[in-house]
């Protein structure tokens, strides 16, 4: 005897209610779990800085709408932080902003939920399971230095909308229009979701084929591609005015190459593989596959007697779940075609939607397994379904694990408050993975961050900060260039300013204090300073003009000249000038007062190659004598 309609309905809330309180207990403790300076996402780092650095900055106008420094990571949720900071007074923190990004990328299972009335739940709920559960997932999916949170979240509402437009074309004016923007969000915070959405797109299309006549489908098609399409150029102009802000205001590139990988295809597709087999599981792939399978099958062999027959071949959820492969399956592609992934030795985050949709394509065709066998018993498959979701985020919830802290996490943020001074504010300049963790970590506008030279420069609106500093706090973890901490090296140069070593390191915190030297004389280089070369041969030459009352020393900073490199002949009107090294200078005494009609000439060092120390000149400082004695 079946169960009467209203017991049914009862039965279903009371499942549907378990499954949404289920999932707000799981969210509460995956915000609480995974969190950096725990063993599932990792210590904090300057990746995951850049977020709260922006949520804390001004306003700057098209530079602030992809990750700082690059043009890859759009950073529309960080501009919506920073005006709830702005308009609401909310402070966020290292903890706080990174729980918001796991709450988003968890909260991707509504737009799966959306889907479909019956695959929907499952998907969603696999999605959360296998982001919880995946230990790679944790420290690149949930760690808040990626895109593929919010990216994830968007593209799987754009989904939801374009499966509903191709299922449903009647009234699609205010869905179209979500399309578009859902579509233009998660373009814009990463630009693989253009392809991701065209895939799904065809997969929508082949599920149809021959039911649905070609002009009906050209009809549904042609404005969910449109909406797409829109969003794709969208995301172009908005990069575009990004790369062109990038340069005109900061003189920094931001374009990141990406090519196809020739000569290397095969050696990414064992490392890519490899990368994915540590954690990715074969009996998802293997259900994954076969289900694909069984879908093309029935696609292209659907009889034309089935014209008129709106559902998929197959039945949606198999539809679902190809499409799900067919996103996973693209995204391994990717990785395996492009240089970027290989010269990123190949980061196991590159691979995290692969493990995403391929979990839910899996769980999926179990989904159309049990819809086949239960085909003549609907009340049972009404049943079973949230059943099997409620399984799912049960597990999810069960099998989270525990996070083990990280003694490294205290000493960041013990660190950052040393670092960070009483009023005002404190540069401190070093390495990139070394600066800007601390200023996020410390009081808000505490800590200036600038990486040195050759390393990500991520705010370049901050070098005029260091220029203006009277202190600047030198980190000589990871940095030869400035020495060890156990003896700095009296004299650095970086981004045109000479700093002068004011309180060495003491062995326990690694830091130096150096001030700069403001007494240096106007000179022009010519050619310009960037084109120095001294690598090209004794008989080239660059000359320098400068006017001075009395004797000077020039420093010409040179990056990696240490005692016994060779040395270049500089003269003066002819006369040879004495010239000695000290770490990163070539140093020059000229004894004499020098005239505005009179040059001094730096010959090429013969036999020196293009990438040896000593060939490019990076500053050029001339001091005064008195100055100088002061320095050495």
């Amino acid at each position: 005897m079946t169960a009467p309609p209203a017991s049914r309905r009862l039965q279903t809330l009371l499942v549907r209610g378990a499954l949404a309180l289920l999932m707000v207990g799981l969210l509460v403790r995956a915000v609480s779990r995974f969190v950096p300076g725990g063993s599932l996402v990792g210590a904090y780092n300057s990746d995951m800085a850049i977020p709260l650095l922006m949520t804390r900055g001004s306003w700057l106008g098209l530079f602030d709408v992809y990750y700082y420094g690059q043009d890859r990571y759009g950073a529309w949720p960080y501009l919506l932080a920073r005006a709830a900071h702005q308009v609401f007074g909310f402070d966020w923190t290292a903890v706080s902003l990174h729980q918001a990004y796991v709450a988003a990328a968890l909260l991707t299972a509504v737009p799966l939920a959306l889907l479909s009335r019956r695959a929907g739940l499952v998907a969603a709920a696999a999605w959360v399971l296998i982001a919880v559960t995946n230990p790679s997932l944790g420290r690149s999916y949930l760690g808040s230095a990626q895109p593929y949170g919010f990216q994830g979240v968007v593209l799987c509402g754009a989904w939801a909308v374009l499966h509903s437009l191709m299922s449903r074309p009647e009234r699609p004016r205010r869905r179209l229009a979500a399309l578009a923007v859902l579509s233009f969000l998660s373009i814009w915070m990463s630009t693989t979701s253009g392809p991701f959405l065209t895939v799904l797109l065809g997969m929508e299309v082949l599920g149809r084929w021959r039911a649905v006549p070609w002009r009906g489908l050209l009809r549904r098609v042609v404005p969910i591609g449109g909406m797409v399409l829109l969003g794709v150029l969208g995301e172009r102009l908005l990069r575009t005015g990004f790369r062109y802000a990038a340069q005109r205001d900061y003189n920094v590139p931001v374009r990141t190459w990406v090519h196809l990988d020739l000569g290397h295809l095969l050696e990414n597709l064992r490392a890519v593989a490899e990368v994915w087999s540590r954690d990715g599981g074969w009996l998802v792939l293997v259900l994954a596959v076969v289900g694909t399978g069984v879908f093309g099958v029935l696609a292209l062999r659907r009889p034309r007697e089935a014209r008129g027959d709106e559902t998929p071949a197959g039945g949606e959820t198999l539809l679902l779940a190809a499409s799900a492969v067919a996103v996973a399956a693209l995204n391994f592609a990717v990785c395996v075609a492009v240089n970027h992934v290989r010269l990123n030795d190949y980061n196991e985050r590159y691979l995290a939607l692969t493990h995403l949709f391929l979990a839910v394509a899996a769980a999926l065709v179990v989904l159309a397994a049990l819809e086949a066998l239960l085909a003549h018993r609907l009340v049972a498959l009404e049943a079973v379904v949230p059943l099997l979701a409620l399984g799912l985020l049960g597990a999810a919830y069960l099998r989270m694990p525990e996070p083990e802290p990280l003694a490294e996490e205290r000493v960041l943020e013990d660190t950052a408050r040393a670092l960070q001074p009483e009023q005002g504010e404190r540069v401190v300049l070093g390495n990139y993975w070394h600066t800007y963790v601390y200023a996020a970590l410390a009081r808000p506008g505490a800590v200036v961050a600038v990486p040195a030279e050759k390393q990500y420069l991520r705010t370049p609106f901050d070098l005029e900060r260091l220029r203006a500093a009277d202190a600047v706090v030198v980190n000589h973890e990871g940095m030869e260039s400035f020495g060890p901490a156990s003896a700095p090296y009296t004299l650095i140069s970086q981004y045109g300013v000479l700093l002068r070593l004011e309180r060495p390191a003491t062995p326990r915190e690694g830091f130096s204090l150096y001030t700069p030297v403001r007494q240096v004389l106007s000179a022009t280089p010519e050619p310009v300073l960037r084109d120095w070369r001294l690598c090209t041969g004794a008989g080239q030459q660059a000359t320098l003009r400068f006017e001075s009352s009395g004797p000077v020393v020039l420093l010409v900073r040179s990056a990696g000249v240490r005692e016994g490199s060779p040395l270049p002949r500089v003269e003066l009107d002819g006369r040879a000038l004495p010239v000695d090294v000290l770490p990163d200078f070539y140093r020059v005494r000229v004894d004499v007062p020098v005239k505005p009609t009179e040059w001094l000439a730096l010959g090429g060092i013969s036999g020196l190659k293009e990438d040896a120390p000593g060939c490019r000149v990076r500053d050029v400082f001339v001091l005064p004598e008195a100055v100088a004695r002061s320095l050495f």
